[in-house]
């Protein structure tokens, strides 16, 4: 992650016409691209010609992802459906790090709020008429993350 407090994201866009990311390091774009890539492999060579129908039909999930995952961070985030502009499928990935997982139901609840604004953020991308910087402005003005003055929540 870069020293900006908006939400790092990778995968594809359908206003994009190949990979992309943002605020997200080399190395953890070649974590998740290697396991997203492998899952999407699974997948379609388990379900054949269903893939693209159950693809598309996948929900939005939510995650917290430890320590030792990717580093020695928490990553918060919500993995989603997406497409490039000619058609090629593979997941959107939005995440944000924290040194810590919430430790009080506030902290909770605001981790749910913050769930649901990327979730959105995510989903409107495959709108008509999407672009990256309506997609970039929404991940800019995700909740701020509680504690951000002292502790990680």
């Amino acid at each position: 992650m870069t020293s900006d407090d908006a939400p790092g994201w990778y995968g594809k866009l359908s206003m994009l016409g190949d990979f992309a990311s943002r605020r997200l390091d080399a190395a953890w774009v070649r974590s998740c691209d290697q396991w997203l890539s492998a899952g999407v492999q699974a997948s379609q060579r388990t379900l054949g010609e269903r893939w693209l129908q159950a693809y598309l039909a996948a929900p939005v999930w939510r995650f917290a992802w430890a320590p030792q995952v990717i580093d020695e961070r928490w990553w918060f985030g919500v993995l989603l459906p997406s497409c490039d502009n000619v058609g090629r499928y593979f997941p959107l990935l939005i995440v944000q790090p924290r040194a810590a997982a919430p430790s009080d139901r506030i902290a909770l609840d605001h981790l749910d709020l913050w769930w649901s604004h990327v979730a959105r953020a995510g989903s409107a991308t495959l709108a008509d008429h999407a672009t990256q910087e309506a997609f970039e402005d929404a991940l800019h003005g995700a909740p701020p993350w509680p504690g951000r003055g002292g502790s990680a929540w």
